[in-house]
């Protein structure tokens, strides 16, 4: 057993609206909806709204802690290869090895992808991969809707980026927006950039010189937003601004710029922390990654 770097990734967990009572235990409602459950398929969430049977989701696997629970969380999708069979969807919880000790006959699906999280009444603890946190998000809001409670709210809970204590968020002056990232549903920033361009060009008194030019050959450009301190409260006004940043842009789309005009990425202001464990083959082992998330949690209380 090979020991290797992973990283894991904190957020904060919580309710979506002041209509939901602090009272209410998100998740002790979660742990009550996966209890009640008797198989994998009464937790398996379509991806597509088009095609129920294209690709899926679900909590293959939950294991209870006094902090929280731990969860394996797969991505599913149709296709020849024998990970994930018929009789593993009608059990209520199974582990990523079980995935290679089953026979090929009756297959459901492969996995797509996989990841662990750790969730707690505050946070959730994510390991690094290609699953986003948005991902989880969207599945836990699905999952919770099973519960009467919330079956008429639209969006429970959210997921944000828990901002490092030990940076200061009131350094954060300017955003940057790449040329590749999206500013509305139909337009990048290169896209605006092209516009103004085009506006520019028909002010110019030799307009024709410049016809055949496609400005997305020759520039390459940003966007910058500057942000104000008119707020009270800049520590905490600044943070809500970086963890929506972080939920709509990855780091290629965005970074931030401090008062000294150095570069920020979001890595460099969210809590996260590097850590080793075992693998077994192609998967790391379960109970040593909570043993890690754990301690994580601790050290963030």
């Amino acid at each position: 057993m090979n020991r290797k770097p992973l990283i894991l990734y904190c957020y904060d967990f919580g309710a979506t609206k002041q209509t939901i009572s602090l009272k209410q235990n998100l998740l002790g409602d979660i742990i009550a909806i996966l209890n009640s459950v008797s198989d994998i398929k009464s937790k398996l969430r379509p991806i597509s709204d088009i095609d129920e049977n294209s690709e899926s989701e679900f909590i293959a696997s939950t294991t209870f802690y006094d902090k929280g629970i731990f969860c394996c969380f797969i991505k599913m999708k149709k296709g020849a290869a024998a990970n994930i069979s018929t009789a593993l969807l009608d059990m209520k919880d199974f582990n990523l090895e079980d995935t290679t000790k089953e026979d090929n006959t009756q297959i459901s699906g492969h996995i797509k992808d996989y990841t662990y999280f750790f969730l707690t009444d505050r946070y959730l603890i994510l390991k690094s991969g290609r699953i986003k946190f948005t991902e989880i998000e969207i599945y836990l809001n699905w999952l919770i809707k099973k519960s009467n409670k919330y079956s008429n709210e639209d969006l429970p809970l959210t997921l944000n980026a828990h901002i490092d204590n030990n940076y200061d968020v009131s350094n954060i002056k300017t955003i940057v927006l790449a040329d590749g990232a999206k500013i509305s549903k139909e337009k990048t920033v290169s896209a605006v950039i092209t516009d103004i361009f085009v506006g520019l060009r028909e002010r110019l008194q030799e307009a024709k010189t410049f016809e055949d030019i496609d400005p997305n050959d020759i520039l390459s450009a940003t966007i910058s937003f500057r942000i104000k301190n008119h707020s009270k409260n800049v520590k905490e006004s600044n943070k809500k601004l970086l963890q929506q940043l972080i939920k709509l842009f990855r780091d290629e789309e965005a970074s931030f710029k401090d008062k000294k005009n150095s570069k920020i990425l979001f890595n460099d202001v969210q809590k996260k922390k590097d850590i080793r464990v075992n693998f077994s083959g192609d998967y790391p082992d379960s109970s040593e990654l909570a043993s890690e998330m754990i301690a994580f949690i601790e050290e963030i209380l």
